[in-house]
């Protein structure tokens, strides 16, 4: 193989291993689910007065796209790459469908859909429950999503009044 023909092999691998950029990513609809829930995630983990007292960042969202259609989310505590430390603070690994169905790898047999924003928040909930290795219970998770949900009304009055 010369030098030309394995610079082309090179921006092949390149082009076909790409990551698509977050707005590449936003013209697929099941990936618009997904970054729905992970700004439900941040969402909850920003107005969580346990994980506040605590000072803790909110996780990172690592996606990728499936071969089928489908998109791969999991989330990842940022201090564990800081100082680093194994993954024991990251999310369960979801498959998002187009149709708004979710595949958790960790848990096959759970029905999980995206399809209306309960069935969001819960995952939602889930996965914060994961990432800061703190039980649902003790997250107060009714009062997080009510202050959530406020914080949401809020932006969409600001954005109105902006139109």
């Amino acid at each position: 193989m010369n030098l030309t023909e394995a610079s082309t092999l090179s921006q092949i691998e390149r082009a076909v291993n790409r990551v698509p950029t977050h707005e590449e990513a936003m013209e697929y609809p099941v990936y618009q689910m997904g970054f729905a829930l992970h700004n439900t995630v941040v969402g909850l983990w920003r107005n969580n007065a346990v994980l506040n007292q605590l000072n803790r960042p909110a996780p990172r969202c690592l996606n990728s796209k499936d071969e089928g259609g489908a998109w791969n989310f999991s989330w990842k505590c940022p201090e564990d790459e800081l100082f680093n430390e194994p993954d024991d603070r990251a999310s369960m690994f979801y498959t998002v469908y187009p149709d708004g169905s979710v595949l958790c790898r960790e848990f096959p047999d759970d029905e999980l859909h995206l399809n209306d924003l309960l069935a969001l928040l819960n995952l939602a909930a889930v996965i914060v429950s994961d990432c800061s290795e703190i039980p649902l219970e003790n997250l107060r998770m009714q009062e997080t999503a009510d202050a959530y949900l406020i914080e949401l009304k809020q932006l969409k009055q600001q954005w109105e009044a902006h139109k």
